[in-house]
């Protein structure tokens, strides 16, 4: 599985943890490419070299035919906005509220 990595989640600090498997890998890559997983989504036409995160593929794009495109230097571009009428919803940690 992805992102099941033993990190430990310290809740006092400001910025989640570059690894949070539930934050969109783009709040801390931005437009810059990092050595990551990735999924195409077919249902948002993000194929060929656009795709989403492993965040993303879990949260924004439920539902919609994903696969798992491979581990190569990359931004998500669910959260950089590519994607037409859709909002990402990963860009925050979830309230622990």
């Amino acid at each position: 599985g992805l992102g099941a990595g033993g990190g430990i989640h310290h809740p006092s600090t400001q910025q989640p943890p570059a690894t949070d498997p539930d934050v969109c890998t783009f709040v801390s890559s931005g437009s810059s490419f990092m050595e990551q997983h990735w999924y195409f989504c077919y249902t948002c036409d993000l194929t060929v070299s656009k795709g989403c995160c492993g965040a993303c593929a879990k949260a924004c794009h439920v539902g919609h035919k994903v696969v798992y495109s491979r581990k190569s230097r990359f931004f998500c571009d669910c959260g950089a906005g590519s994607v037409p009428r859709h909002e990402c919803q990963c860009l925050m940690p979830p309230s622990a509220a």
